[in-house]
């Protein structure tokens, strides 16, 4: 009856008789005229694992809901904004079709329900109207990681990257409608970490998967680390390396490096930087109080290069960014190489 929950049995009518039930299912409900319907898949104690919110007369489709085999039943609760006595609503609940290879499972809008990743797989997730996907990374070590995730059309993706209590560190948001979304030398601790998967407002699409591609490779101290656009989240520079790399991205991305202490004897810093496609590299000497210190040199194909004295006693950040002004660009393909010395 409107309103009222109907206790369905969705492994089972998803299953078919005398079928295994499936690990996820897919349930559709037909729209309803001057009504906007919200759908919840509650388990068989009632609890509420999923909720989807349509307009008036829009059908509503949820993708990739988890069964548990152990759980005897599944309720399928839909309201309605409105009465409507003389229309029908109808619904389906099936085995979802998949797509050859691991899915998101629903739900997973929080990190307390993220999907399991491990990195050098693919996942594919649908998104419907105001849904997030999270997806947990674990990492035994600290890693550099890379994420990519293709856009459906009629939505523009996001991406983010959340830490373990999940606090957002910093998303990606360079594309348009139906561009994909890349997170470049993102650094993960040892322990979880989370990716985040969305749309824009009043954006979805239940009929297109995404696809989400991580590729990690341990730190070895060689790499940016990702969020590090500011002096608190500078990257620490190892002592005794000469060399570190780095990409901007997104536009507009800053890259901190924390200089370490130098030689007792040294008097000053040089640094410098070769430009790399698309972007005006520039490098920038600042004190621990943001204070610009001294500026690269160098313009078009040439090598930029900072050379000014220092006190040993204060601390220093290295600073490497796009010069663009207000048309800053970004390059995900090209990494940079950063050269620190003292003089």
């Amino acid at each position: 009856s409107w309103g009222s929950p109907t206790p369905t049995d969705a492994a089972t009518a998803a299953a078919g008789a005398g079928g295994p039930p499936p690990q996820q299912v897919r349930v559709d409900v037909g729209g309803l005229d001057d009504v906007a319907l919200t759908v919840q898949v509650l388990d068989s104690i009632g609890a509420k694992l999923l909720e989807r919110r349509g307009g008036k007369g829009e059908p509503l489709t949820l993708r990739n809901v988890g069964v548990k085999a152990g759980e005897p039943f599944y309720y399928v609760v839909i309201r309605g904004s409105d009465r409507n006595l003389v229309g029908r609503y109808s619904v389906r609940v099936q085995a979802e079709s998949g797509t050859g290879g691991p899915a998101e499972q629903e739900p997973n809008d929080d990190k307390a329900h993220a999907t399991p990743l491990t990195p050098g797989t693919s996942m594919t997730g649908f998104l419907g109207p105001s849904d997030h996907d999270y997806y947990k990374i674990t990492s035994s070590a600290p890693q550099i990681l890379r994420a990519e995730v293709s856009c459906p059309e009629r939505t523009n993706i996001k991406l983010a990257l959340h830490d373990a209590s999940g606090t957002e560190l910093y998303h990606v948001d360079e594309g348009g409608r139906q561009e994909p979304e890349l997170l470049v030398d993102a650094y993960v601790p040892a322990g979880d970490s989370y990716l985040h998967v969305y749309a824009g407002k009043g954006e979805s699409n239940v009929d297109q998967p995404y696809r989400l591609d991580v590729r990690a490779n341990p730190d070895d101290g060689t790499w940016e680390h990702e969020p590090n656009g500011t002096p608190a989240r500078a990257t620490p520079w190892p002592a005794g390396a000469g060399i570190m790399r780095g990409m901007i991205h997104p536009r507009g991305d800053e890259d901190y490096y924390r200089v370490p202490p130098p030689p007792a004897s040294a008097k000053g810093i040089v640094a410098s930087v070769r430009p790399i496609e698309r972007v005006n590299l520039a490098l920038v000497l600042t004190d621990e109080h943001g204070s610009v210190l001294a500026r690269s040199q160098g313009a078009g194909e040439a090598e930029r290069v900072l050379r000014t004295l220092i006190d040993p006693a204060h601390s220093y950040f290295l600073v490497v960014r796009d010069e663009h002004g207000k048309d800053k660009q970004s390059n995900p393909r090209d990494a940079y190489e950063l050269h620190l010395g003292f003089e």
